[in-house]
């Protein structure tokens, strides 16, 4: 019961943000650049049954891999680094999974810092604080929110960011 009650927290707070993020103008021949582009992990949820409480609204202006498979170990941090970094846990070396602020954060380039280095804005919002490791010191964070699981703070902060 837990496990759908977080799977349906997860789903309201995916179709906020993208329906917060800009949408495609209707009538015009192609769609502008994207004015956000907003990554979502929900950690440790199956593609099946998010593909089950994935509204159809959402299908059409969104896109989503169904069939990514994890990596060994599948583990949040290892896996997160390999998602942000586009490398494998051999190449990249994150092998643990705890964190604390003070600790040393991922010191590679991620798509945050490729994100920067264009010009553009990294705003992550998380609700387990060990995924701040994710965010390479030299990247300055324009937003971090740790809302510690209340899936209200996640959506109250989300629309705050796209509005």
């Amino acid at each position: 019961m837990r496990f759908r009650a977080a799977l349906a927290a997860a789903v309201r707070f995916v179709a906020l943000a993208l329906l917060i993020a800009a949408s495609p103008q209707r009538g015009s021949a192609a769609s502008p650049p994207a004015r956000h582009v907003i990554i979502i992990s929900l950690d440790g949820a199956r593609a099946d049954a998010l593909q089950a409480a994935w509204p159809v609204s959402l299908r059409e202006r969104s896109a989503a891999s169904w069939s990514a498979l994890t990596t060994l170990p599948s583990s949040t941090l290892p896996s997160h680094t390999s998602m942000v970094t586009g490398v494998s846990p051999q190449s990249h070396g994150v092998g643990f999974n705890d964190w604390r602020p003070g600790q040393m954060r991922l010191a590679l380039p991620t798509v945050f810092t490729e994100v920067r280095r264009r010009g553009g804005a990294v705003y992550l919002l998380v609700a387990k604080e060990k995924l701040r490791f994710l965010v390479p010191e030299e990247v300055p964070l324009d937003y971090l929110a740790y809302p510690r699981h209340r899936q209200a703070d996640v959506i109250a902060s989300a629309a705050r960011l796209f509005a």
